[in-house]
């Protein structure tokens, strides 16, 4: 069933975009990263047409509140028309169309007449101006052929902002069907009193949100029957956030709760620092606060002082703050909006600086949302979270629950303002899933596309290592090694093989799997630590990727001649 929600397994197509050096570059790519085509053409770049997108993405931008601009569709199609001719996938000139444009629609095409297909856009622009500006361009408005390819659903398309980083993300670690998705949940807000000397709007505002967000990760929590584990860390002093990574505990949802609704009737000053001692390492961490820049124009993050005022520390100390024990996704959530670059002095800040943590996913507004909108957008994240899809997926479905519901109650700019970030390898998948739809050792339910009975072995060893490599990449490494045993097994049972090749891989195999169990087993019950459970995943990941790819396993269907006895002729 989890596959008919899925068809990026069947046919996922990624459109690689590099911007710079006035060029534009596409490359297309399938879903184990095979390159299928590549095309450069210049880059349309006239003094006009950026005036014109940067006039476009200053409207968008501008408030966020009620005096805020909203654009309505024809004006967003608009938008996305002016972003396709930038990248040079509608020429000018229909008679003379550009390399990218030809390359494009080679591939464009064949996906939209398949039912089955999935699209992904990635988007990589060099480190500096005036390509700075085109990054923040929402791109999720892009349109081809009077086709919105963010919201249209022949094919879903995903969009993707790729940051440079000196060694890529490793995939997050799937939390299996059996075991629950850990959420921890930053609260960095001021003191009621203090933000009440300040403007009394802005405090009923903000503690009405609060609490709002609170319900909604319990509603969350309740329909999801434990498979949702949810630590709070409110009010974070500068040094609590790293040791909240690092020892992995937080307060405990359901005492803060309690705590939080109370003081919203009767407050009584007495704030909660109470911490549980279950081990606790979040696959997702969702950062509340402020952030802001100082005079140097360098961006500052708000972390609450003892007096309950904020104190705005440098952008650098909160990011190390997940150096140690990266999330596999971070949720920034500010009402001012995060961006990848923030003005036009500074070149790195806060987004920038995370990637440099080797965070696989980063999620960020980028312009204010509306509150509604806020929350209807991550229930819907969640939602596609829990039902197995990948991290791109998910934000593409909850970003599509913007669109549809927009007339009631967000604007339609902020549509583009929920930005998804990656580090991961542009070679490998970028479709990597936090919650698996699998318990471990479960078939996959994949089946080739041939009768496997009908498949000679090294077309059945062939077709097994495309799906280990699959699984892999899809944080899968479990069900990957099950695989990795179920080919050996067929091996040693055909007679067309080298069975002491087989047999050996089958003993790898095997020690891999008790290899796994054993760490997580030690993980599980406290006595090995986060670091060496990834240690441990990575390393035997790597090993599955460099030694037992499709063209080695092809080893155990490769006999050896047999050696003449001696003293017999040899047969002419």
């Amino acid at each position: 069933m989890l596959f008919a929600i899925l068809p990026y397994f069947v046919n996922l197509t990624y459109f690689h975009f590099s911007i710079g050096n006035r060029e534009v570059a596409l490359q297309v790519a399938g879903l184990d990263g095979t390159v299928l085509g590549q095309a450069v053409s210049p880059l349309n770049f006239e003094d006009t047409l950026f005036s014109a997108l940067n006039v476009l993405h200053r409207l968008l931008a501008a408030g966020g509140g009620r005096g805020g601009y909203h654009p309505n569709r024809a004006f967003i199609r608009k938008i996305g028309r002016i972003q396709a001719s930038l990248l040079n996938i509608t020429a000018a000139d229909q008679a003379a169309p550009t390399a990218v444009q030809v390359l494009f629609e080679k591939y464009w095409n064949p996906l939209a007449a398949d039912a089955q297909a999935r699209a992904c856009f990635s988007f990589d622009f060099a480190q500096q101006p005036p390509y700075t500006e085109l990054a923040e361009l929402p791109w999720e408005f892009l349109a081809y052929q009077n086709l919105d390819l963010a919201v249209g659903s022949n094919p879903p398309a995903d969009f993707i902002r790729k940051i440079p980083a000196p060694a890529p993300a490793v995939p997050p670690i799937a939390a299996l069907q059996t075991e629950a998705l850990h959420v921890l949940l930053i609260i960095s807000e001021p003191e009621p009193e203090t933000l009440r000397r300040a403007e009394q709007a802005l405090v009923a505002y903000r503690e009405s949100y609060v609490y709002r967000l609170l319900r909604v990760y319990e509603n969350m929590a309740n329909a999801q029957g434990g498979r949702l584990r949810l630590r709070v860390l409110f009010q974070p002093r500068r040094a609590e956030i790293q040791p909240a990574q690092l020892q992995r505990r937080a307060v405990v949802f359901e005492e803060f709760l309690e705590w939080f609704q109370k003081n919203m009737v009767d407050p009584d000053g007495d704030p909660i620092r109470s911490r549980d001692g279950q081990d606790f390492q979040p696959h997702v961490v969702h950062f509340l606060g402020h952030v802001s820049t100082d005079e140097r124009d360098e961006e500052t993050v708000g972390c609450v002082t003892e007096d309950g005022s904020l104190d705005f520390v440098p952008f650098q100390s909160f990011a190390a703050c997940f150096a140690a024990a990266p999330p596999g996704l971070l949720f920034l959530q500010a009402p001012e909006g995060v961006q990848l670059h923030r003005g036009p002095f500074s070149q790195s800040g806060l987004l920038a600086e995370l990637a440099q943590k080797r965070l696989p996913y980063l999620l960020s507004f980028q312009h204010p949302v509306g509150e509604q909108g806020s929350l209807a957008f991550l229930r819907d994240l969640y939602l596609r979270l829990f039902e197995a899809y990948s991290v791109p997926a998910a934000v593409t479905a909850a970003r599509a629950r913007l669109s549809r519901d927009s007339g009631s109650f967000a604007d339609l700019s902020a549509f583009g303002s929920p930005v998804l970030y990656t580090t991961l390898a542009q070679t490998a998948t970028l479709h990597a899933r936090l919650v698996s739809n699998r318990p471990d050792g479960q078939n996959s339910g994949e089946s080739p596309t041939t009768d496997m009975e009908q498949m000679s072995l090294p077309q059945k060893i062939n077709w097994y290592g495309k799906e280990i490599r699959r699984l892999l990449e899809n944080s899968e490494l479990e069900v990957a090694l099950m695989k990795l045993k179920e080919i050996a097994d067929i091996a040693q049972r055909s007679p067309d093989s080298n069975r002491p090749v087989a047999d050996d891989i089958q003993n790898v195999a095997i020690g891999l799997i008790a290899r796994i169990k054993l760490v997580k087993d030690g993980f599980n019950k406290g006595h090995t630590d986060y670091e060496k459970l990834k240690r441990e995943y990575q390393s035997v990941t790597s090993t599955l990727l460099d030694d037992y790819n499709p063209d080695k396993l092809l080893a155990m269907a490769q006999k050896t001649p047999e050696k003449p006895v001696a003293g017999m002729p040899r047969l002419r």
